[in-house]
């Protein structure tokens, strides 16, 4: 079992090889887009709130029921500033976290569309790319990308993505990509070196 890290510098040769074919794809959001993203956003940020409420409301509903069973008898001092802190909202970091994360996702998406086209027009094949079904406002998103006896998992959170690559022979290994460009050229080679494995055997 292995687990690695992608370094950008491994793909350079690759990358500057592609760079013309990626100036079309720089990931950025049209003006209706970034309306829907802000939108979503506020959505969270209102869900956050809403549920952080609900948890004050229902620890103090607890603190009192607590401190009627009790009566006046004593309590320790830490156990009052353990209960006196609440946790945190966490509002902005969640709507930094859900954001990165759609945005990600959707590069994701279009890398993979990219490489079933690549892989169909070149060698004939196809490949099946499946979701989890999850709402839009989960932190995560998963898919599984199946290829002959090639299975690959991702998960997405926030601005990184976590393959984890399945195979009978080699069993499975890790790899950590920050950038969609990285992912494709990854994702490209382990078709390929599918391909050359089937065809020697």
């Amino acid at each position: 079992n292995t687990e690695e890290s992608v370094a950008p510098s491994q793909f350079r040769g690759a990358e500057k090889k592609n760079a013309t074919q990626d100036v079309g794809n720089s990931g950025s959001q049209s003006p209706a887009q970034l309306h829907a993203l802000c939108r979503a956003l506020l959505l969270h940020a209102q869900d956050v709130y809403h549920r952080h409420s609900l948890y004050l409301r229902e620890r103090e509903k607890k603190k009192r029921e607590e401190e009627a069973a009790m009566g006046d008898g004593p309590r320790g001092l830490a156990r009052v500033k353990k209960e006196d802190k609440p946790e945190k909202a966490r509002i902005l970091q969640s709507c930094v976290s859900l954001g990165s994360k759609i945005l990600f996702e959707k590069r994701i998406r279009k890398v993979l569309l990219r490489v079933a086209k690549w892989l169909n027009s070149r060698y004939g094949e196809k490949m099946a790319v499946e979701w989890l079904s999850l709402s839009i406002f989960a932190l995560h998103s998963k898919f599984t990308l199946c290829f002959r006896q090639l299975v690959v998992d991702g998960e997405i959170v926030r601005d990184k993505l976590t393959v984890t690559r399945i195979t009978e022979t080699e069993g499975y290994r890790k790899a950590h990509f920050h950038s969609e460009k990285e992912f494709e050229i990854y994702i490209k080679l382990e078709l390929q070196r599918q391909l050359k494995q089937d065809t020697t055997k």
